[in-house]
């Protein structure tokens, strides 16, 4: 902890708040405190996220962190540092235009802050918190092993509905042999006394639709679970225009890259976002997802 508050000097803090407070060195110490404490928060927030196998990556995701609260913090008690108050100076030819010019700077600045957190803490954990409720997207690392896990999980569900709905037809309406048959392959007493009691047809049991359903469901992940062992094995493509423009496809991720030899003009990167690609600091990149827009885009506009 002490390690981190000394990332802002004592003298920068204090003369921060030197025209705005009656104590600016208590003031001070109080914003260097709270930046400690922010880091300390964001180290825990690591360890919650990536436990186990993303353990090794907590110094480098901190480091990277605490070198951008650093810098936002510096930045904001250097604003804070022209702004000041009527009660420490006294009213007499006090700007107070130019102080709310001033004050309105360093709010943003503390802003700057705030909002720096909450996508860091977001990012975190988008990139290493696996929702076992999320949808699988094609370029996660356990796609195949998740999709695998959906369709036994639907195929069993399948086979569950059938042997239910066989032994209600053996019991030839009795009820109370079709009860205990479905008690005895592990059915609730609840479900099973909803799946005896006849529907506005006077159907019992698991209805035909839901039976087709289930198993069209099972082929349509059948499906995708072929294409997205395909697109993991299918090794990534890369291409360079004339101009120096590198397109790179890469169907493990299920990304289409674009890497610009600079920043490309404005009207591109509007153009780029009108289809979907996004700018991505960490890979120095514009990348979309892969499918027949953005490829044929791609192919129209830097095909030279």
């Amino acid at each position: 902890m002490n390690s981190y508050i000394d990332d802002i000097p004592q003298t920068i803090a204090t003369n921060a708040f030197y025209w705005t407070s009656f104590s600016p060195e208590k003031r001070g110490e109080m914003e260097r405190q709270n930046y400690a404490n922010t880091i300390e928060q964001f180290r825990k927030h690591l360890e919650k996220y990536l436990a186990g196998e993303n353990e090794a990556y907590i110094p480098e995701e901190l480091e990277r962190f605490r070198e951008g609260l650093k810098t936002r913090t510096l930045a904001y008690l250097h604003s804070h540092s022209n702004c000041a108050s009527s009660v420490i100076t006294g009213p007499a030819n006090f700007p107070v235009a130019r102080m709310q010019k001033r004050y309105h700077c360093a709010d943003a600045k503390a802003k700057e802050i705030q909002d720096f957190v909450e996508r860091a803490e977001k990012s975190i954990k988008r990139r290493y918190y696996k929702d076992p409720k999320a949808p699988i997207k094609s370029s996660d690392p356990d796609a195949v092993e998740r999709l695998e896990a959906k369709i036994a999980s639907y195929r069993e569900w399948q086979e569950t509905m059938k042997a239910a709905n066989a032994i209600i037809r053996k019991a030839k309406g009795d009820k109370e042999k079709a009860r205990a048959g479905l008690l005895k392959m592990g059915i609730s007493e609840q479900n099973a006394a909803q799946m005896l009691t006849p529907d506005y047809c006077g159907r019992i049991g698991f209805p035909s639709w839901q039976l087709s359903n289930n198993l069209a469901e099972i082929k349509r992940l059948e499906s995708r679970l072929v294409k997205v062992k395909k697109a993991q094995e299918t090794a990534p493509e890369e291409t360079e225009t004339k101009s120096g423009i590198r397109i790179e496809k890469c169907p493990q991720d299920n990304r289409i890259r674009i890497h610009f030899p600079g920043k490309p003009e404005e009207e591109i990167r509007t153009l780029l976002k009108t289809y979907g690609f996004r700018w991505s600091p960490r890979l120095g990149v514009w990348q979309a997802f892969i499918n027949w827009r953005t490829e044929q885009f791609v192919k129209e506009q830097f095909n030279e």
